[in-house]
């Protein structure tokens, strides 16, 4: 069953992949297109630019672009002082 399942679920390359071909414009989406007289046909466009700047976005979080916060490694010991016990 456990196989079965990760076959169903994308990978983080496998969706970074995505995002990233779709953030290039190397994906296309279908819409309809009027051939006249209300008959209409199937066409291939480039995924609109709205599409691509939110990929780019998702793109930008997974990287931490986006983030001012600073990762700092701390050593040390903790202590707590009970603030009733410090002199005024």
């Amino acid at each position: 069953m456990q196989q079965l399942e990760s076959e169903k679920i994308a990978s983080k390359e496998e969706v970074l992949s995505y995002l990233t071909s779709v953030m290039r414009g190397e994906q296309t989406e279908q819409t309809l297109r009027g051939t006249g007289e209300g008959a209409q046909s199937i066409i291939d466009i480039d995924v609109g630019a709205k599409d691509r700047i939110k990929a780019a976005e998702l793109l930008g979080k997974r990287h931490r672009l986006w983030t001012d916060k600073v990762e700092a490694e701390v050593q040390g010991t903790v202590v707590f002082v009970n603030e009733s016990e410090i002199p005024d």
